[in-house]
C-alpha cells in the first residue's frame, strides 16, 4: 500500500519499489554467473593440469624403472666380462701367433656371448692400457683402432671410477653411428690401470623405446647425466646431444640421487613453455624429464573456455530477457494475470524437459514439487513424491546430516553434493546433487537438481582399470604390481612368513613375430599370461611388465621347493606349442626366483635379484629357472631346470 502523501494512482501497486529489487536481483545473477562461468573455467584448467602432472609423473617413474634395469643388465655386463678378462692371461704377454690369435677369438667369444644374454647391449669392447682395441664382439679379427684421446679412456685412465661411467652420445670408431657409452677401468694385479672394457647402446634403439611409449601431443622425453648433460631426446634435437644445461629449473632443484619433482618452465632447447616431471635416478647419475608442450596441453581446454563463456552469456541473455519481461508485466497491470501463467508455463516446459531431477522442498526435506525426470529415475508418480520427504529415497548421505545443511545452506553459496537415491523396485544408483537455497514468498526453499552419475562412475572406473592393467593380456601392469608388491611385502614383515618373486622372460618370441606377424605374437602373448594363471593359485598374482617379461607373486611359500615347483609347471606349459592363427608358435621360459626375506627385504632388492637370476637362467641356456640364494660371505644361484 502507498504511503498517504504519495502520489500514485490508488488502485496502481508502487513500480519503483520492484523496479529496483528487479535490477538489484538482475545484477546479482549475472554477477553469480560471472562467478560460476570464472569458477568453472578455473577448475577446469586445474583439473587439467593436475592430470596432465600425474600422467606425466607416472610414464616418468615407468621409463625411469626402465632405464635403470637396463644400466644395471648392462653394468652386470661389464663385470662378468671384466671378470672373466682378468681370469685369462694378458693377450700382449703372448709371443706364441697361434696362440695369441686363439686367445684374441676367446675374447671376441667371451665379449659376444654378454652381448647375446643383455639384449640392451650393442656391443661390448676390450681396450689395453695404451688405448688399442683389443677386442670386439660385433667383429673378430677387430680392425687396429686406437681411443686413447676419448674422454671415458683418459677419466678412467687417471681415476678410479665406483661406478660405470656413463659418457655422452659419440660416434664409434667402426661404423661411425652414434652410441651411449658405459665403461669400467681394468686393473692389473698390482693394483695398476690396464685397460677398459666397454659397453655401447645405440642412441637410435633408446630414442625408439622412448618413441614407442610417448603418445602425447607435444611431448617430449629427455635422457641426462646428472652434470645436465644430454645423453638423448625424443623428438630428437642432433644439436643438442652431449651439451650441458645446467640453467634449467630442473637441475637447480634437484637436491640429489632419487629427487623427484614437477615444475613450468620454458625450454632452454626449442624455447616453448613445458610442463616437466623429473626424476633423478638413486643408483645412476641419470635425470629422465618427460615434458609437455603447455599450448598442446591446453587446446581442449581453451575450446571448453569458449563452450562455458557462451553457455555464461547465454544465461545472462535468457536472465535479462526473464527481468525484462517480468519488469514489462509491472508496466502492464492489465497483462499482468496473463504474462504470469505464460511465464510459469514456460518455465514448466523448461523444467518439464530437464535432464536432471528437480526436487523443490522445505528445510526439513518435505517435497513440494518435482519434475517429470525426478519421477521417472525414482519409479514414482508425482502424486506420492509431493508431501513426501526426501529421507525416503536418499540413501547415501545420514538424514542428520541433510538436514544440517538445509538449514544452514547460504542462498548465495549453492553447493553440490554426491549420495545415492533408490528406485522404487529397490534399487540403488548414485547421484550428483546441486543444492542451494532460495526465499519465496517470505519463505525459504530447498532446490534439489539430482544428475544420475552411473555411466560417468562406470566410465572413470573404467579409465581406473585401464591405467592398471595391460591392455593385450588383462593382467595388472608395472603400476599395479609395484604396488602389489609393496603390499605384499608390509604384509609378510608383520605375520613374518615368506613368499616369492618370480621373473619370466619368452626365449624365442621375437622369432615368432618376426615369421608369423605381430598379431601371431599378440595371440601368444594372451595364451601364455592364460598358461601364467593357470600354474597359480588364487591368492597368488601374474603381471605384464613389457614386451614378453612377466612377474609372478606367491603370496605365501614353505620354502624354495614350492617356488620351483611352480617354476617347472610354468617352463612345462610354456614348452607346449601354441596353436596361433598363422601355425603353431613355440617359445620356452627363462625363469629368475627371488625368495623373500633370503633374496632381499624391500622390493628393489627383490626385483634386481629376481631380473639377474633370470638373466642367468637365460645364459645358462634358456628354457629353466635360476634362484637367486644368499650365502653369508658370499652370493649364489640355487640350480634351475634347464631342458
Amino acid at each position: 500500500m502507498a504511503p498517504e502523501n504519495s502520489t500514485a494512482p490508488p488502485n496502481r501497486p508502487p513500480l519503483v519499489r520492484p523496479g529496483r529489487s528487479l535490477l538489484i536481483g538482475w545484477l546479482l545473477l549475472v554477477a553469480i554467473i560471472i562467478g560460476l562461468v570464472f569458477r568453472e573455467i578455473g577448475e577446469t584448467r586445474e583439473r587439467l593440469y593436475n592430470a596432465a602432472w600425474d600422467n606425466l609423473s607416472t610414464l616418468n617413474l615407468a621409463l625411469l624403472e626402465q632405464m635403470e634395469r637396463a644400466i644395471t643388465a648392462t653394468d652386470q655386463a661389464l663385470l662378468n666380462a671384466r671378470q672373466e678378462v682378468a681370469a685369462m692371461p694378458p693377450l700382449v704377454a703372448e709371443k706364441n701367433p697361434a696362440r695369441r690369435e686363439e686367445q684374441a677369438r676367446r675374447l671376441h667369444q667371451l665379449l659376444r656371448s654378454q652381448v647375446t644374454a643383455t639384449p640392451f647391449v650393442t656391443n661390448l669392447v676390450l681396450v689395453d692400457a695404451q688405448g688399442n682395441v683389443l677386442a670386439h664382439s660385433a667383429r673378430h679379427p677387430v680392425p687396429a683402432m686406437n681411443v686413447r684421446e676419448r674422454e671415458y679412456f683418459r677419466r678412467l685412465r687417471d681415476t678410479a671410477e665406483a661406478e660405470p661411467l656413463i659418457s655422452p652420445p659419440t660416434r664409434t670408431l667402426l661404423d661411425g653411428s652414434q652410441r651411449l657409452i658405459f665403461s669400467r677401468r681394468l686393473v692389473g694385479p698390482r693394483g695398476h690401470f690396464s685397460g677398459v672394457i666397454l659397453a655401447s647402446v645405440s642412441l637410435a634403439d633408446v630414442v625408439s623405446f622412448y618413441r614407442s611409449v610417448l603418445h602425447l601431443p607435444g611431448g617430449a622425453v629427455a635422457l641426462y647425466h646428472s652434470n645436465a648433460t644430454l645423453l638423448a631426446r625424443y623428438p630428437e634435437m642432433p644439436d643438442s646431444l652431449g651439451h650441458a644445461y645446467p640453467e634449467q629449473d630442473l637441475f637447480l632443484r634437484t637436491p640429489g640421487r632419487g629427487a623427484s619433482g614437477t615444475l613450468l618452465e620454458t625450454s632452454s632447447m626449442d624455447g616453448r613453455q613445458r610442463l616437466k616431471s623429473f626424476r633423478e635416478a638413486k643408483r645412476y647419475p641419470i635425470l629422465v624429464s618427460v615434458s609437455q608442450e603447455e599450448s598442446e596441453l591446453l587446446r581442449p581446454w581453451r575450446a571448453t573456455t569458449l563452450h562455458i563463456i557462451l553457455m555464461g552469456l547465454g544465461s545472462i541473455v535468457l536472465c535479462s530477457l526473464f527481468i525484462g519481461l517480468i519488469w514489462r508485466q509491472l508496466q502492464r497491470l492489465e497483462e499482468q494475470a496473463r504474462a504470469l501463467r505464460e511465464s510459469e508455463g514456460r518455465f514448466r516446459n523448461l523444467v518439464e524437459r530437464a535432464g536432471d531431477a528437480l526436487f523443490l522442498h522445505d528445510p526439513d526435506g518435505r517435497i513440494e514439487d518435482v519434475n517429470q525426470q525426478a519421477c521417472d529415475s525414482l519409479g514414482l508418480p508425482r502424486e506420492e513424491l509431493i508431501g513426501s520427504n526426501m529421507d525416503a529415497f536418499e540413501v547415501g548421505i545420514p538424514a542428520a546430516e541433510l538436514h544440517q545443511l538445509w538449514h544452514n545452506l547460504d542462498t548465495n553459496a549453492p553447493v553440490t553434493q554426491e549420495g545415492r537415491h533408490r528406485h522404487r523396485l529397490g534399487h540403488e544408483f548414485p547421484v550428483e546433487m546441486r543444492i542451494g537455497a532460495f526465499a519465496s514468498g517470505g519463505r525459504r526453499l530447498i532446490l534439489t537438481l539430482a544428475r544420475d552419475v552411473t555411466e560417468r562412475q562406470a566410465y572413470q572406473e573404467k579409465l581406473r582399470q585401464q591405467a592398471l592393467h595391460d591392455g593385450l593380456t588383462g593382467l595388472p601392469n608395472r603400476v599395479l604390481f609395484n604396488d602389489l608388491l609393496g603390499q605384499l611385502l608390509a604384509q609378510s614383515e608383520r605375520q613374518e612368513r615368506a613368499f616369492a618373486l618370480l621373473f619370466v622372460d619368452l626365449d624365442h618370441f621375437k622369432e615368432v613375430n618376426d615369421t608369423l606377424g605381430h598379431a601371431a605374437g599378440d595371440r601368444l602373448l594372451q595364451e601364455a599370461a592364460a598358461r601364467l594363471r593357470g600354474c597359480l593359485r588364487k591368492a597368488d598374482t601374474v603381471a605384464r611388465l613389457g614386451g614378453d617379461e612377466f612377474a609372478v607373486l606367491l603370496a605365501e611359500v614353505a620354502g624354495a621347493e614350492d617356488a620351483e615347483q611352480v617354476a617347472e609347471k610354468i617352463v612345462a606349459a610354456m614348452n607346449r606349442p601354441f596353436p596361433l592363427p598363422n601355425g603353431e608358435g613355440h617359445v620356452s621360459a627363462s625363469i629368475g626366483i627371488a625368495l623373500y626375506p633370503e633374496a632381499g627385504k624391500d622390493a628393489e632388492t627383490l626385483l634386481r635379484h629376481a631380473d639377474w637370476a633370470m638373466y642367468q637362467a637365460k645364459s645358462g641356456g634358456r628354457n629353466g629357472y635360476r634362484r637367486y640364494r644368499h650365502v653369508v660371505g658370499e652370493t649364489t644361484l640355487g640350480q634351475g631346470l634347464g631342458l
